[in-house]
């Protein structure tokens, strides 16, 4: 310890220049001194775990390092740093070494300290701090091989740094294992991103890349060299090497390609092993088609799989508008393949039980079927559809054919193939998701008598939407089995509930109904008929085809009620009293009633078909069920219908019937009844005469006093019409004093009179004056014969006048009550007074 007082003090004060070599020797004494030291503790520390000797190492190490990095001892080292590092060597100490080598920056000597201590991480350290030289290119290829990512991160932080071509060596160490080539190959992608290193002389770097994809990466080698195209000139790499490495690791479909980049299609095929992969390649080549597609054309499997890529890459390429007809070729052509294909599969799997078969098919099927979808393909089978059609059925693919209708939406087609199939339910899942048009009501006939059930549900669920007239035709397919005609009558009753279907043009579906009820459901047709009355004008259904109808079946209560109905109660009680004779009755008590409701003909119309029954009739449909009694030997039934009548029949409409030796005892209350009932009537009738007679004498009486009654006229008496005075003109008078000049009351009456009595007065008025001025000229000439003549000729005529206007008074008579709500003006008298009024 003294020693190095000693030397360190004696260094102190060795400053001037020409000490320099004394200094130097102090330096080594003393490094070697201490160098010694640290071996010592070194010895004790590995002899001894106790913690305070490494404490105590660490720090001596610590102050060591702290004094010789003095600046006048460093530059004594710097000066002799080999004879330091032998000094370190000596002592095996690498760690002063390794700070004496950094301490006068001694890369060289500190990379290989890290490298010998096999710190590689600290050598990329040493190289990142420094600046990029000989020493950085020299370690990268070693550094790669033991930290491959760390120096490719490295490189990628620093790529515009390099030197390009200084980096192959690094990176042609990469092919060795993966774990160098992955880190490579993304340096490799980054570096060809950079567009000014797209240049000739880095053709290796591409090459490098080739080697490591094919090695290590082979599924995306491919793809590298699609991404370059086809033409040789612009290629970024080696041709024959590519060749040469993608022969070496056997990447067939590289080959291929590689084969067309050189222009050698006809090698590229022959060579190929997967043609699909090499019909990938040729579609993008820039070999003529025709040429390409003649070395698919084979029975090979194999090459058909290639044609179909082929084909397949070519239409992709066909996207503009002047390639339609190509296009529109390339899909009939593709789809002929496909169909091929399929036929092939088909005739496999039904030759082979196994359902690896069936599997395989399926997914080819829905393969196809996807491929099919595209917009471009779907839109030439849209155009050629028919000729697509054709081509399914070559081969027999039903299935093909469905789904190209359905992608087209040809729904007829579609149809058709489902019907061909006897698959209905796909057919009316059809015709529910469309609206509903002429194809609906086609198939609605032909549907229900397959899925009766189905069809009705649907009607009944859209039953707003569809034409009711459309719909005829379909039910009435359903009187043809009870599997029909069972929902069909769901259905219509329904329908009848609607309150909007209550139409008199809707009478087809009531006839449908009863058809129906009366071949299939028999007991309920006479309820349906009794809940629509026998008013004639409100029954919803055409009455002679429910009587045609009841009658092909046998309906006889039915007939019965729809005789009722008609009117036809004779017909009605004869075919009832061939069934129950209380039905005939209550046909015969419904006369009554029908009296009423039955739109019978009138006198001077000819629009119902019979006239309206009168009692004679009555009493002759009555006395049909009594000849029915009688026929039975039942008198006593015969004569309780006379009550059951209300009377419309006497005991003396039935006498004629009843049996001769019946005995009187048995009729003794009907006839007591009887005499009783016209005792009283005959009574009463004998009252009306005297009645009739009393108010005949007193109507006599009082037209002869009426005869002689007189009415005095004054000279003041005024005209009730012109407010003049009455005397002086012709005028009348009546029983209500009030009097009119005759002509002021022609006026006045015309109001009330009809034209045919209007123009008949006019006419005698104009005969009036003709016949006076003829009457005036008899005078002058002195004809008395002839005046007399105008005379009553005159007087007739004024008497036919008076007949006309004079029967009552306009102003109080029974006329003028008669129209007492009559305005007193019209409306245009009334517009006119009260204009006068306003202006």
């Amino acid at each position: 310890m003294g020693l190095k007082t000693l030397l360190d003090k004696k260094l102190e004060r060795l400053t001037a220049p020409d000490d320099k070599i004394r200094r130097d020797a102090l330096v080594m004494w003393f490094l070697n001194v201490q160098l010694e030291e640290l071996a010592e503790m070194r010895r004790l520390k590995n002899n001894n775990q106790d913690t305070q000797f490494a404490d105590k190492l660490k720090d001596t190490t610590d102050h060591v390092q702290r004094y010789f990095m003095r600046k006048n001892v460093i530059e004594s080292i710097q000066t002799n740093r080999e004879a330091v590092y032998r000094m370190c060597i000596a002592h095996a100490d690498f760690e002063m070494q390794l700070f004496f080598a950094h301490a006068v920056k001694d890369l060289r000597t500190e990379i290989d300290i890290f490298m010998l201590r096999e710190q590689y991480i600290e050598v990329l350290d040493v190289l990142k701090n420094e600046k990029i030289g000989e020493l950085t290119y020299e370690m990268l290829p070693l550094l790669i091989e033991k930290i491959p990512k760390q120096v490719i991160v490295y490189l990628i932080k620093d790529i515009g740094s390099f030197a390009p071509v200084r980096l192959l060596p690094c990176l042609s160490h990469c092919v060795k294992t993966i774990e160098m080539a992955i880190p490579a190959i993304k340096f490799l992608e980054i570096f060809f991103k950079d567009s000014s290193n797209h240049q000739e002389s880095h053709k290796n770097f591409h090459n490098i890349y080739i080697h490591l994809m094919a090695k290590f990466r082979p599924e995306r080698l491919l793809e590298y060299f699609k991404s370059h195209g086809t033409v040789r000139s612009e290629i970024p790499y080696e041709l024959d090497f590519a060749m040469r490495t993608c022969q070496e690791f056997g990447l067939d479909e590289a080959i291929v390609w590689l084969y067309c980049v050189a222009g050698m299609f006809g090698d590229a095929v022959e060579k190929a092993l997967n043609f699909t992969a090499a019909a990938e390649i040729l579609a993008q080549s820039s070999e003529p088609f025709e040429s390409v597609v003649l070395k698919f054309l084979t029975n090979s499997s194999e090459r058909k799989m290639g044609l179909k890529t082929l084909l397949d890459k070519k239409l992709e390429r066909l996207t503009a508008p002047d390639d339609k007809i190509r296009r529109d070729a390339l899909v009939m052509w593709l789809l002929n393949v496909q169909l091929e294909e399929l036929a092939e599969m088909r005739r496999l799997k039904n030759n082979n039980q196994d359902t690896q078969f069936a599997d395989k098919l399926k997914d080819t099927t829905d393969h196809v079927q996807r491929y099919f979808m595209r917009k471009n393909v779907i839109e030439s089978i849209q155009t050629n559809r028919e000729a697509v059609y054709r081509m399914c059925i070559a081969h027999a693919d039903f299935e093909m054919q469905l789904f190209f209708a359905h992608a087209v939406k040809d729904l007829r087609t579609e149809i058709d193939i489902f019907m061909l199939r006897e698959q209905y339910i796909e057919v009316l899942d059809v015709l529910k998701n469309e609206k509903i048009g002429e194809l609906t009501y086609e198939m609605l006939p032909l549907l229900i008598e397959k899925i009766p059930k189905q069809v009705i549900v649907y009607l009944i669920k859209d039953i707003g939407s569809f034409s009711p007239a459309r719909l005829l035709p379909c039910l009435s397919h359903c009187v043809k089995t009870i599997e029909m005609a069972i929902p069909a009558i769901k259905f219509l009753e329904i329908f009848f509930k609607d309150s909007s279907n209550h139409q008199e043009s809707h009478k087809n579906f009531h006839n449908i109904y009863i058809h129906l009820m009366a071949k299939f459901r028999p007991e309920r047709l006479l309820e349906y008929f009794k809940s629509h009355g026998t008013v004639r004008s409100e029954i919803p259904y055409e009455l002679d085809f429910a009587m045609r109808t009841c009658q092909e079946f046998g309906l006889d209560e039915a007939i019965v009620w729809l005789y009722c109905v008609a009117g036809m109660f004779g017909d009605a009680v004869e075919k009832a009293l061939k069934i129950d004779v209380e039905l005939a009755k209550q046909c015969a008590l419904m006369m009554d009633e029908a009296d009423t409701n039955f739109p019978w003909i009138q006198e001077d119309s000819t629009d119902y078909i019979r006239q309206k029954l009168d009692q004679k009739s009555k009493k002759t449909i009555w006395l049909k069920i009594g000849q029915y009694y009688i026929a039975q030997d039942n008198v006593e039934k015969c004569i309780e219908i006379i009550n059951e009548s209300n009377h419309l029949i006497s005991i003396q409409d039935l006498l004629p019937i009843i049996p001769k030796f019946t005995k009187v005892s048995d009729l003794k209350s009907v006839i007591v009844d009887f005499l009783q009932r016209n005792k009283d009537r005959l009574e009463k009738l004998e009252r009306s005469m005297k009645e009739a007679t009393d108010i005949a004498s007193e109507i006599r009486d009082k037209q002869e006093k009426l005869k002689n009654r007189t009415t005095v006229v004054k000279p003041s008496d005024v005209c009730a019409h012109c407010a003049r005075p009455i005397s002086g003109r012709p005028f009348n008078v009546h029983s209500c004093r009030h009097l009119f000049h005759r002509e002021c009351l022609e006026i006045a009456m015309t109001p009330f009179l009809s034209p045919e009595d209007v123009l008949k007065m006019k006419g005698l008025i104009a005969d009036e004056e003709r016949v006076l001025c003829q009457m005036k000229a008899e005078q002058l000439a002195g004809n008395q014969k002839g005046v007399q003549e105008k005379q009553l000729k005159y007087v007739k005529v004024s008497t036919a006048i008076s007949t006309i206007v004079g029967t009552e008074c306009p102003l109080c008579g029974d006329i003028a009550i008669s129209l007492i709500d009559k305005p007193f003006m019209s409306d245009e008298e009334f517009a006119a007074d009260l204009n006068s009024w306003l202006f």
